[in-house]
Protein backbone atom coordinates (compact mmCIF):
# COMPACT_ATOMS: atom_id res chain seq x y z
CA UNK A 1 0.00 0.00 0.00
CA UNK A 2 1.69 2.98 -0.82
CA UNK A 3 1.34 5.83 2.14
CA UNK A 4 1.59 9.59 0.94
CA UNK A 5 2.60 10.73 4.93
CA UNK A 6 4.19 13.97 3.05
CA UNK A 7 6.00 15.87 6.17
CA UNK A 8 3.80 17.26 8.83
CA UNK A 9 5.42 19.40 10.86
CA UNK A 10 5.97 18.15 14.50
CA UNK A 11 7.77 20.42 17.26
CA UNK A 12 8.32 17.06 19.25
CA UNK A 13 10.57 14.37 17.71
CA UNK A 14 9.40 11.66 20.06
CA UNK A 15 6.02 12.40 18.76
CA UNK A 16 7.43 12.23 15.00
CA UNK A 17 8.77 8.98 16.00
CA UNK A 18 5.55 7.97 17.10
CA UNK A 19 4.11 8.69 13.85
CA UNK A 20 5.96 6.83 11.97
CA UNK A 21 5.05 3.51 14.41
CA UNK A 22 1.44 5.01 13.78
CA UNK A 23 1.89 4.90 9.85
CA UNK A 24 3.35 0.95 9.74
CA UNK A 25 0.39 -0.19 12.18
CA UNK A 26 -2.43 1.72 10.34
CA UNK A 27 -0.85 0.47 6.41
CA UNK A 28 -1.33 -2.94 8.00
CA UNK A 29 -5.19 -2.43 9.62
CA UNK A 30 -6.21 -0.32 6.38
CA UNK A 31 -4.66 -3.31 4.00
CA UNK A 32 -6.99 -5.55 5.80
CA UNK A 33 -9.77 -3.27 5.58
CA UNK A 34 -10.29 -1.87 2.05
CA UNK A 35 -13.51 -1.08 2.46
CA UNK A 36 -12.69 2.03 5.37
CA UNK A 37 -11.49 5.39 3.79
CA UNK A 38 -10.71 6.99 6.76
CA UNK A 39 -9.26 7.16 10.39
CA UNK A 40 -9.20 9.51 13.19
CA UNK A 41 -6.36 9.48 16.26
CA UNK A 42 -6.60 10.98 19.55
CA UNK A 43 -5.26 10.76 22.64
CA UNK A 44 -5.74 11.00 26.09
CA UNK A 45 -4.55 11.35 29.84
CA UNK A 46 -6.53 10.08 32.91
CA UNK A 47 -6.30 11.96 36.72
CA UNK A 48 -8.83 10.18 38.54
CA UNK A 49 -7.21 7.70 40.30
CA UNK A 50 -3.73 9.37 39.64
CA UNK A 51 -2.78 7.70 36.63
CA UNK A 52 -1.46 10.33 35.08
CA UNK A 53 1.76 8.46 34.33
CA UNK A 54 -0.55 7.16 31.44
CA UNK A 55 -1.86 8.08 27.91
CA UNK A 56 -4.45 5.93 25.51
CA UNK A 57 -5.17 6.23 22.24
CA UNK A 58 -8.40 6.03 20.70
CA UNK A 59 -8.98 5.42 16.72
CA UNK A 60 -12.40 5.93 15.35
CA UNK A 61 -12.70 4.03 11.77
CA UNK A 62 -15.16 5.11 8.93
CA UNK A 63 -16.03 4.64 5.41
CA UNK A 64 -17.18 8.12 4.80
CA UNK A 65 -14.34 10.58 3.81
CA UNK A 66 -14.12 12.00 7.70
CA UNK A 67 -15.95 10.01 10.20
CA UNK A 68 -18.54 11.51 12.07
CA UNK A 69 -17.09 13.70 15.55
CA UNK A 70 -17.96 12.39 18.45
CA UNK A 71 -18.17 8.85 17.73
CA UNK A 72 -21.20 6.98 18.74
CA UNK A 73 -19.31 4.16 20.18
CA UNK A 74 -21.21 0.28 20.03
CA UNK A 75 -19.55 -1.31 22.90
CA UNK A 76 -22.13 -1.47 25.41
CA UNK A 77 -25.07 -2.09 22.78
CA UNK A 78 -26.56 -4.94 24.44
CA UNK A 79 -27.80 -1.96 27.54
CA UNK A 80 -28.60 0.55 25.70
CA UNK A 81 -28.54 1.20 21.90
CA UNK A 82 -28.05 4.68 20.44
CA UNK A 83 -30.48 6.24 19.49
CA UNK A 84 -28.97 9.09 17.09
CA UNK A 85 -26.56 7.66 14.61
CA UNK A 86 -25.30 9.09 10.86
CA UNK A 87 -23.70 6.02 9.33
CA UNK A 88 -21.75 3.25 11.60
CA UNK A 89 -18.44 3.83 12.12
CA UNK A 90 -16.26 1.99 14.25
CA UNK A 91 -13.66 2.28 17.15
CA UNK A 92 -11.09 0.75 19.28
CA UNK A 93 -13.83 0.09 21.91
CA UNK A 94 -16.22 -1.44 19.87
CA UNK A 95 -14.01 -4.28 19.05
CA UNK A 96 -14.58 -4.29 15.46
CA UNK A 97 -11.83 -6.54 14.59
CA UNK A 98 -8.72 -4.57 15.39
CA UNK A 99 -5.50 -5.27 15.90
CA UNK A 100 -3.89 -3.29 18.86
CA UNK A 101 -1.35 -1.07 18.26
CA UNK A 102 1.45 -3.04 19.90
CA UNK A 103 3.97 -0.01 19.20
CA UNK A 104 2.38 2.08 21.53
CA UNK A 105 3.54 2.26 25.36
CA UNK A 106 0.75 3.62 27.15
CA UNK A 107 3.00 3.90 30.57
CA UNK A 108 6.72 4.21 28.99
CA UNK A 109 7.50 6.25 25.51
CA UNK A 110 4.06 7.41 25.23
CA UNK A 111 3.98 9.50 28.01
CA UNK A 112 6.62 12.07 26.51
CA UNK A 113 5.41 11.30 22.80
CA UNK A 114 1.64 12.98 23.23
CA UNK A 115 0.83 13.89 26.82
CA UNK A 116 1.22 17.76 25.59
CA UNK A 117 -1.44 16.85 23.50
CA UNK A 118 -3.64 15.79 25.97
CA UNK A 119 -6.20 17.45 27.94
CA UNK A 120 -5.60 18.35 31.77
CA UNK A 121 -8.81 16.94 33.92
CA UNK A 122 -9.78 14.43 31.74
CA UNK A 123 -10.89 11.20 33.60
CA UNK A 124 -11.94 7.53 32.82
CA UNK A 125 -15.93 8.36 34.74
CA UNK A 126 -16.33 10.74 31.00
CA UNK A 127 -17.87 9.52 27.64
CA UNK A 128 -14.25 9.13 25.30
CA UNK A 129 -15.93 12.03 23.61
CA UNK A 130 -15.68 14.48 26.07
CA UNK A 131 -11.67 13.38 27.44
CA UNK A 132 -10.19 12.46 23.78
CA UNK A 133 -8.65 15.37 21.80
CA UNK A 134 -8.18 14.52 18.10
CA UNK A 135 -4.92 14.74 16.90
CA UNK A 136 -4.31 13.17 13.38
CA UNK A 137 -6.73 12.13 10.41
CA UNK A 138 -5.91 9.28 8.01
CA UNK A 139 -7.43 9.39 4.75
CA UNK A 140 -7.40 6.75 1.37
CA UNK A 141 -6.83 8.51 -1.47
CA UNK A 142 -6.54 7.39 -5.28
CA UNK A 143 -2.54 7.64 -4.01
CA UNK A 144 -3.02 5.68 -1.46
CA UNK A 145 -2.78 6.94 2.13
CA UNK A 146 -2.14 10.59 3.38
CA UNK A 147 -1.89 11.79 6.48
CA UNK A 148 -3.05 15.40 8.14
CA UNK A 149 -1.87 17.00 11.51
CA UNK A 150 -5.96 18.36 12.78
CA UNK A 151 -3.75 18.89 16.66
CA UNK A 152 -1.16 19.41 18.59
CA UNK A 153 0.23 20.57 22.21
CA UNK A 154 -2.61 22.27 24.31
CA UNK A 155 0.32 21.99 27.54
CA UNK A 156 3.06 22.96 25.05
CA UNK A 157 4.73 23.71 28.18
CA UNK A 158 5.37 19.78 28.55
CA UNK A 159 7.33 19.64 24.84
CA UNK A 160 11.07 20.17 24.56
CA UNK A 161 11.64 24.02 23.93
CA UNK A 162 13.04 24.53 20.51
CA UNK A 163 16.10 26.32 20.15
CA UNK A 164 15.82 30.01 19.26
CA UNK A 165 16.65 30.26 15.43
CA UNK A 166 19.57 32.36 14.04
CA UNK A 167 19.21 35.84 14.09
CA UNK A 168 17.19 37.29 10.44
CA UNK A 169 18.50 40.91 10.61
CA UNK A 170 17.20 42.95 7.44
CA UNK A 171 18.67 44.93 5.46
CA UNK A 172 16.41 48.57 5.13
CA UNK A 173 15.24 47.46 1.26
CA UNK A 174 14.33 44.00 2.17
CA UNK A 175 12.86 45.92 5.90
CA UNK A 176 11.06 47.70 3.43
CA UNK A 177 9.85 45.24 1.20
CA UNK A 178 8.38 42.51 3.66
CA UNK A 179 6.36 45.81 5.02
CA UNK A 180 4.68 46.21 1.99
CA UNK A 181 3.98 42.07 1.91
CA UNK A 182 2.75 42.90 5.44
CA UNK A 183 0.29 46.03 4.18
CA UNK A 184 -1.94 44.53 1.18
CA UNK A 185 -1.21 40.28 2.09
CA UNK A 186 -3.50 39.53 -0.29
CA UNK A 187 -1.57 40.89 -3.08
CA UNK A 188 1.14 38.31 -4.93
CA UNK A 189 3.18 41.37 -6.78
CA UNK A 190 4.19 41.90 -3.51
CA UNK A 191 5.44 38.86 -2.31
CA UNK A 192 6.86 38.36 -6.01
CA UNK A 193 9.03 41.79 -5.87
CA UNK A 194 10.49 40.53 -2.39
CA UNK A 195 11.09 36.96 -3.53
CA UNK A 196 13.30 38.71 -6.69
CA UNK A 197 14.96 40.54 -4.38
CA UNK A 198 16.08 38.22 -2.03
CA UNK A 199 17.05 35.45 -5.45
CA UNK A 200 19.59 38.42 -6.51
CA UNK A 201 21.40 38.91 -3.26
CA UNK A 202 21.37 34.99 -2.54
CA UNK A 203 19.47 34.65 0.09
CA UNK A 204 17.84 31.46 0.08
CA UNK A 205 14.55 33.13 1.90
CA UNK A 206 13.55 33.92 -1.62
CA UNK A 207 13.21 29.91 -2.69
CA UNK A 208 10.99 29.93 0.81
CA UNK A 209 8.41 32.25 -0.78
CA UNK A 210 8.10 30.25 -3.78
CA UNK A 211 8.05 26.86 -2.50
CA UNK A 212 5.53 28.14 0.35
CA UNK A 213 7.92 27.07 3.44
CA UNK A 214 9.13 29.50 5.53
CA UNK A 215 10.14 28.75 8.90
CA UNK A 216 12.84 31.30 9.03
CA UNK A 217 10.09 34.11 8.88
CA UNK A 218 8.91 33.28 11.97
CA UNK A 219 11.57 34.49 14.34
CA UNK A 220 11.21 34.94 17.70
CA UNK A 221 7.64 33.43 17.14
CA UNK A 222 9.29 30.25 16.25
CA UNK A 223 10.05 29.76 19.82
CA UNK A 224 6.20 29.82 20.96
CA UNK A 225 4.21 28.83 18.37
CA UNK A 226 4.45 24.69 17.82
CA UNK A 227 4.79 23.74 14.71
CA UNK A 228 1.48 21.44 14.33
CA UNK A 229 -0.14 24.70 14.49
CA UNK A 230 1.34 26.97 12.22
CA UNK A 231 -0.59 27.72 8.63
CA UNK A 232 1.89 29.02 5.72
CA UNK A 233 1.08 30.82 3.20
CA UNK A 234 2.52 31.83 -0.10
CA UNK A 235 5.71 31.88 1.77
CA UNK A 236 4.12 33.97 5.35
CA UNK A 237 2.70 32.57 8.13
CA UNK A 238 -0.87 33.12 8.31
CA UNK A 239 -2.36 31.51 11.35
CA UNK A 240 -0.72 30.03 14.22
CA UNK A 241 -1.91 29.18 17.87
CA UNK A 242 0.96 30.18 20.77
CA UNK A 243 1.88 29.33 24.27
CA UNK A 244 3.15 32.27 25.69
CA UNK A 245 4.89 32.39 29.06
CA UNK A 246 6.28 35.52 29.41
CA UNK A 247 5.91 38.95 27.14
CA UNK A 248 9.60 40.33 26.18
CA UNK A 249 10.49 43.36 24.04
CA UNK A 250 11.84 40.73 21.85
CA UNK A 251 8.84 38.89 21.09
CA UNK A 252 6.07 42.09 20.85
CA UNK A 253 8.90 43.78 18.01
CA UNK A 254 8.88 40.31 15.97
CA UNK A 255 8.63 41.85 12.70
CA UNK A 256 6.96 38.19 11.37
CA UNK A 257 3.63 39.26 13.24
CA UNK A 258 2.92 41.38 10.56
CA UNK A 259 1.52 38.60 8.33
CA UNK A 260 -0.57 36.39 10.89
CA UNK A 261 -4.09 37.25 10.31
CA UNK A 262 -5.42 34.50 12.71
CA UNK A 263 -3.92 34.44 16.18
CA UNK A 264 -4.89 31.91 19.18
CA UNK A 265 -3.89 31.44 22.60
CA UNK A 266 -3.21 28.12 23.68
CA UNK A 267 -3.86 27.00 27.58
CA UNK A 268 -2.18 29.01 29.99
CA UNK A 269 -0.59 31.33 27.93
CA UNK A 270 -0.43 35.00 28.31
CA UNK A 271 -2.13 37.32 26.19
CA UNK A 272 -0.81 40.18 24.41
CA UNK A 273 -0.95 42.29 21.74
CA UNK A 274 1.23 44.67 19.65
CA UNK A 275 1.14 47.24 16.69
CA UNK A 276 2.89 45.12 14.82
CA UNK A 277 -0.21 42.58 14.48
CA UNK A 278 -1.23 45.04 11.74
CA UNK A 279 -3.32 41.72 9.73
CA UNK A 280 -4.68 40.32 12.37
CA UNK A 281 -8.34 39.86 11.61
CA UNK A 282 -9.40 36.52 13.93
CA UNK A 283 -7.95 36.59 17.90
CA UNK A 284 -8.69 34.45 21.08
CA UNK A 285 -9.51 33.58 23.45
CA UNK A 286 -9.07 36.72 25.23
CA UNK A 287 -9.69 37.18 28.75
CA UNK A 288 -10.05 40.33 30.89
CA UNK A 289 -6.34 40.88 30.76
CA UNK A 290 -5.95 40.48 27.54
CA UNK A 291 -8.75 42.93 26.71
CA UNK A 292 -6.26 45.14 28.74
CA UNK A 293 -3.77 44.65 26.59
CA UNK A 294 -5.80 45.14 23.07
CA UNK A 295 -7.08 48.48 24.72
CA UNK A 296 -3.34 49.58 25.52
CA UNK A 297 -1.30 47.91 22.50
CA UNK A 298 -4.28 46.89 20.07
CA UNK A 299 -5.66 49.95 19.06
CA UNK A 300 -6.11 50.24 15.50
CA UNK A 301 -6.04 46.50 15.07
CA UNK A 302 -7.96 45.17 12.09
CA UNK A 303 -9.90 42.32 14.11
CA UNK A 304 -13.14 41.04 13.02
CA UNK A 305 -13.39 37.68 14.46
CA UNK A 306 -12.39 37.98 18.53
CA UNK A 307 -13.24 35.03 21.01
CA UNK A 308 -13.50 36.32 24.67
CA UNK A 309 -13.56 34.33 27.09
CA UNK A 310 -14.77 35.82 30.53
CA UNK A 311 -16.77 36.75 33.62
CA UNK A 312 -19.08 39.43 34.26
CA UNK A 313 -16.65 42.33 35.13
CA UNK A 314 -14.47 41.21 31.69
CA UNK A 315 -18.15 41.32 29.65
CA UNK A 316 -18.51 45.10 31.02
CA UNK A 317 -14.64 45.75 29.77
CA UNK A 318 -15.28 44.40 26.12
CA UNK A 319 -18.20 47.08 26.11
CA UNK A 320 -15.69 49.31 26.48
CA UNK A 321 -13.62 48.54 24.14
CA UNK A 322 -13.49 50.77 20.39
CA UNK A 323 -13.90 47.57 17.66
CA UNK A 324 -15.15 49.19 14.70
CA UNK A 325 -14.59 46.11 12.19
CA UNK A 326 -15.68 43.63 14.05
CA UNK A 327 -18.68 41.66 12.69
CA UNK A 328 -17.71 37.90 14.30
CA UNK A 329 -17.78 38.22 18.56
CA UNK A 330 -17.78 34.74 20.27
CA UNK A 331 -18.73 34.40 24.08
CA UNK A 332 -17.35 32.28 26.46
CA UNK A 333 -17.57 32.24 30.37
CA UNK A 334 -14.21 31.63 32.47
CA UNK A 335 -12.99 32.36 36.03
CA UNK A 336 -9.36 33.48 34.05
CA UNK A 337 -6.96 32.59 31.16
CA UNK A 338 -7.02 32.04 27.79
CA UNK A 339 -9.39 29.16 27.99
CA UNK A 340 -8.41 27.20 31.06
CA UNK A 341 -8.08 22.98 30.75
CA UNK A 342 -10.78 22.59 33.51
CA UNK A 343 -13.30 25.10 32.24
CA UNK A 344 -12.89 23.29 28.62
CA UNK A 345 -14.47 20.00 31.05
CA UNK A 346 -17.36 22.29 32.14
CA UNK A 347 -17.60 23.98 28.58
CA UNK A 348 -18.13 20.73 27.06
CA UNK A 349 -20.96 18.99 28.98
CA UNK A 350 -22.81 22.44 27.96
CA UNK A 351 -23.85 23.93 31.57
CA UNK A 352 -22.55 27.60 31.08
CA UNK A 353 -25.92 29.98 30.88
CA UNK A 354 -24.37 32.31 28.76
CA UNK A 355 -28.20 34.19 28.80
CA UNK A 356 -28.75 37.54 27.27
CA UNK A 357 -28.55 39.18 30.38
CA UNK A 358 -25.11 38.30 31.14
CA UNK A 359 -23.99 40.35 27.58
CA UNK A 360 -26.64 43.42 28.49
CA UNK A 361 -23.48 45.21 28.96
CA UNK A 362 -22.68 45.21 25.13
CA UNK A 363 -26.17 47.17 24.05
CA UNK A 364 -23.75 50.38 24.94
CA UNK A 365 -20.91 48.98 22.77
CA UNK A 366 -20.06 51.03 19.46
CA UNK A 367 -19.14 47.88 17.84
CA UNK A 368 -23.09 46.01 19.10
CA UNK A 369 -24.93 47.57 15.63
CA UNK A 370 -22.49 46.86 13.72
CA UNK A 371 -21.89 42.75 14.33
CA UNK A 372 -23.21 40.13 11.72
CA UNK A 373 -22.73 36.99 13.66
CA UNK A 374 -22.86 36.04 17.49
CA UNK A 375 -21.11 32.87 18.62
CA UNK A 376 -22.66 31.85 22.38
CA UNK A 377 -20.00 29.22 23.32
CA UNK A 378 -22.71 26.99 25.14
CA UNK A 379 -24.96 24.14 24.35
CA UNK A 380 -27.32 24.33 26.69
CA UNK A 381 -31.25 24.60 25.03
CA UNK A 382 -32.13 26.76 27.53
CA UNK A 383 -29.85 29.18 26.53
CA UNK A 384 -30.30 27.84 22.40
CA UNK A 385 -34.09 29.04 23.66
CA UNK A 386 -33.54 32.19 25.76
CA UNK A 387 -31.48 33.77 22.59
CA UNK A 388 -33.46 32.45 19.44
CA UNK A 389 -36.77 33.92 20.76
CA UNK A 390 -35.40 37.42 20.82
CA UNK A 391 -36.52 39.86 17.99
CA UNK A 392 -33.68 40.53 15.92
CA UNK A 393 -33.48 44.30 16.69
CA UNK A 394 -32.18 42.69 20.30
CA UNK A 395 -29.57 40.91 18.93
CA UNK A 396 -26.87 40.37 16.17
CA UNK A 397 -28.84 38.82 12.62
CA UNK A 398 -27.01 35.64 13.07
CA UNK A 399 -27.02 33.44 16.19
CA UNK A 400 -24.09 30.66 16.68
CA UNK A 401 -24.25 27.73 19.26
CA UNK A 402 -20.82 25.80 19.68
CA UNK A 403 -18.88 24.03 22.59
CA UNK A 404 -15.33 25.17 22.91
CA UNK A 405 -12.32 24.01 21.38
CA UNK A 406 -9.40 24.50 23.61
CA UNK A 407 -7.21 25.77 21.03
CA UNK A 408 -9.64 28.23 18.67
CA UNK A 409 -13.38 28.75 19.18
CA UNK A 410 -15.30 27.78 17.93
CA UNK A 411 -15.08 23.76 16.41
CA UNK A 412 -16.85 20.89 15.69
CA UNK A 413 -20.67 20.51 15.36
CA UNK A 414 -21.65 24.56 14.92
CA UNK A 415 -25.82 25.41 15.17
CA UNK A 416 -26.27 29.09 13.95
CA UNK A 417 -29.37 30.67 13.15
CA UNK A 418 -30.36 33.14 10.39
CA UNK A 419 -34.38 34.27 9.96
CA UNK A 420 -36.27 30.78 9.46
CA UNK A 421 -33.35 29.25 8.77
CA UNK A 422 -31.21 26.64 10.77
CA UNK A 423 -27.49 25.44 9.70
CA UNK A 424 -25.63 22.41 10.90
CA UNK A 425 -21.87 22.34 10.09
CA UNK A 426 -19.17 20.85 11.09
CA UNK A 427 -15.97 23.34 11.57
CA UNK A 428 -13.59 21.05 12.39
CA UNK A 429 -12.86 17.96 14.73
CA UNK A 430 -12.86 18.80 18.21
CA UNK A 431 -14.04 18.62 21.89
CA UNK A 432 -17.88 19.12 20.60
CA UNK A 433 -21.92 18.43 21.80
CA UNK A 434 -22.26 15.09 20.55
CA UNK A 435 -25.75 14.20 17.91
CA UNK A 436 -27.87 13.97 20.56
CA UNK A 437 -27.04 17.05 22.50
CA UNK A 438 -27.14 18.92 18.67
CA UNK A 439 -30.97 17.41 18.41
CA UNK A 440 -31.94 19.01 21.76
CA UNK A 441 -30.53 22.02 20.50
CA UNK A 442 -32.26 22.20 17.60
CA UNK A 443 -36.01 21.32 19.16
CA UNK A 444 -34.64 24.26 21.97
CA UNK A 445 -35.47 27.23 18.92
CA UNK A 446 -38.84 28.42 18.20
CA UNK A 447 -41.27 27.12 16.02
CA UNK A 448 -40.74 30.40 13.57
CA UNK A 449 -37.49 28.27 13.04
CA UNK A 450 -38.91 25.72 10.48
CA UNK A 451 -35.87 24.96 8.53
CA UNK A 452 -32.23 22.92 9.33
CA UNK A 453 -29.56 22.86 6.73
CA UNK A 454 -26.96 20.35 7.06
CA UNK A 455 -24.08 22.50 5.35
CA UNK A 456 -21.40 20.04 3.70
CA UNK A 457 -17.72 21.03 4.54
CA UNK A 458 -14.18 19.47 4.61
CA UNK A 459 -14.98 17.64 7.80
CA UNK A 460 -18.41 16.29 7.22
CA UNK A 461 -20.59 15.12 4.13
CA UNK A 462 -24.29 15.38 4.76
CA UNK A 463 -26.38 12.22 2.84
CA UNK A 464 -29.83 11.38 2.68
CA UNK A 465 -29.86 8.92 4.88
CA UNK A 466 -28.53 11.83 7.49
CA UNK A 467 -31.26 13.61 6.73
CA UNK A 468 -33.76 11.72 7.64
CA UNK A 469 -32.22 10.68 10.78
CA UNK A 470 -32.40 14.27 11.84
CA UNK A 471 -35.97 14.27 10.75
CA UNK A 472 -37.14 11.05 12.41
CA UNK A 473 -34.80 12.22 15.46
CA UNK A 474 -36.57 16.00 16.25
CA UNK A 475 -39.56 16.15 18.52
CA UNK A 476 -40.81 19.52 16.46
CA UNK A 477 -41.90 18.57 12.85
CA UNK A 478 -39.27 21.18 10.48
CA UNK A 479 -37.50 20.57 7.20
CA UNK A 480 -34.18 19.19 7.08
CA UNK A 481 -32.78 19.69 3.71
Amino acid sequence: MRTHWGEPPIGNPARGAMLDAFRRYIERELERKPQIRSVVLSFAQYWADGADDAVHYWLVFSERETPVWPHTCHWDDDDEPPTLELGRDTCTSCRYDLDYWRDFMENGDAVAQVEACCLEGADQELEPKDSYVPYAIVRRTDAGLSLEIIGGPLRAWLDPKPAPPPPTALDARTAALVDLVHAAPADDAARQVLADHLLERGDPRGSYLTSGDAPTWLGPIAEIAPPEYVVLDRGFARRVSVHVPDVTDTLREARAWGSIEQLWFLPQSRVFFTPRMRSLRAVGPVDRAGLRELAKHGAGLPIEDLHVTLDADGIAALARLDLPRLRRLAVGVGAGGPVAPDLNLMHRRGNVPILPELLAPLDGARFWRGLEELVVMSTDPAVVHAWTRRPVHERPPRLAFAAPSPTEAPSGWVLSVLGREATLRMEGLGLEPSLAEVVRMIDAMPDPVDTVRLEPTRWYRPTDDDRAVFTQALSRPRTVV
